[in-house]
């Protein structure tokens, strides 16, 4: 569990704990994977927070990437203090892609990717982690 004070005008703390992925599914050219993470107001009083998930590319990829994408982000509203949401995020193909200039087409490469979990890109907000692999990677064109 990663406690975490508040930013802006909450005036109250938040804990996340219970980081979970599910296996990513691929099919038809698009991945889907599901997040899970539960966030308690440890404050005093009511608050709401935005949970983020960062996601790092896999190590053994050849190209330079940043070291970690925000890709989904959601707002826990209105949470009372001492209680605490499980929430859920879903991730999908543009989570885990780039832009290969040399073929002109989205890639998504096979590989351990790390999703990382906070309320911000600071590193000491982003103590949960858990990754997932994609054992086949594809090409897809479009947006």
């Amino acid at each position: 569990m990663t406690t975490f004070p508040s930013h802006g005008l909450s005036y109250t703390t938040f804990s996340y704990s219970d980081f979970t992925l599910s296996k990513p599914t691929v099919s038809n050219g698009d991945l889907q994977l599901t997040a899970k993470v539960t966030v308690k107001n440890t404050g005093k009083v009511t608050g709401s927070d935005t949970v983020q998930i960062y996601v790092a590319m896999p190590s053994t990829s050849e190209l330079t990437h940043a070291p970690l994408q925000l890709r989904a982000f959601k707002k826990v509203k209105d949470l009372a203090p001492g209680t605490s949401e499980t929430i859920t995020l879903r991730l999908d193909k543009y989570a885990v892609s780039y832009w290969e200039e040399r073929i002109a087409r989205w890639v998504v490469e096979d590989g351990e990717y790390t999703a990382r979990v906070g309320r911000s890109s600071a590193p000491e907000d982003l103590t949960l982690a858990a990754t997932f692999k994609i054992e086949k990677g594809f090409e897809w064109n479009g947006l």
